[in-house]
């Protein structure tokens, strides 16, 4: 944030197309699973943050769960561990917490649009562009907005880090202030120190 941005960029494979409209029953036995070795969370809640935030990561976790059933269970810890870490956040920084949405939305879109170059190149691999002239515009398109959502997540990112430095700078400017105050206050913290021990003057 995900410093964690962080946890949230390990999550995103290749996305899948499309979401069943009911569970199957490996993903319900995943869910419930889940449940049991995540006391105090409610998957209903989980399920209802990436429906919102992320649905692209819900399909990919029915797709996964239908062509690799007995691997999909880390993915969906992954998931898991990522609302814990965004609830969190979500706590004790609401600022961070939108913007680590932001963040999220971003990298799922980032790699959809990456995932679907790949798609394109491989299709048009043999094939001149007078055979597709429509996909190898697309292709050029896509490649055009996945390099400008790359460069605005990397601003943003480095804003979002000058943010972060400007605010320890206040922090350290009112410790060193805190320290001062108290070198200058010197004789008169030591006296009275040593009065509640000793209960006589310096």
């Amino acid at each position: 944030m995900w410093n964690s941005p962080i946890i949230l960029a390990g999550l995103l494979f290749t996305l899948a197309i499309s979401l069943p409209a009911q569970e199957s029953a490996v993903q319900e036995k995943l869910w419930e699973e889940s449940n049991r070795q995540n006391p105090g969370l409610a998957m209903q809640d989980i399920k209802a943050f990436y429906q919102e935030y992320a649905p692209e990561l819900l399909k990919e976790l029915a797709e996964n769960a239908r062509q690799w059933p007995d691997q999909t269970a880390g993915f969906l810890q992954q998931l898991v561990d990522g609302y814990r870490e965004l609830q969190k956040i979500r706590k004790e920084n609401p600022t961070l917490y939108q913007w680590q949405l932001r963040r999220l939305g971003d990298e799922v879109k980032i790699r959809r649009i990456g995932n679907e170059i790949k798609q394109l190149d491989e299709f048009l691999r043999d094939k001149s562009a007078a055979e597709e002239p429509a996909r190898v515009l697309e292709l050029h398109q896509k490649k055009q907005e996945l390099k400008k959502l790359l460069e605005e997540a990397f601003l943003a990112s480095q804003q979002h880090q000058q943010i972060e430095i400007n605010r320890l700078e206040a922090e350290m400017n009112m410790l060193k202030q805190l320290l001062e105050e108290r070198n200058a206050s010197r004789e008169l913290i030591l006296k009275e120190q040593y009065r509640k021990l000793t209960h006589s003057e310096w």
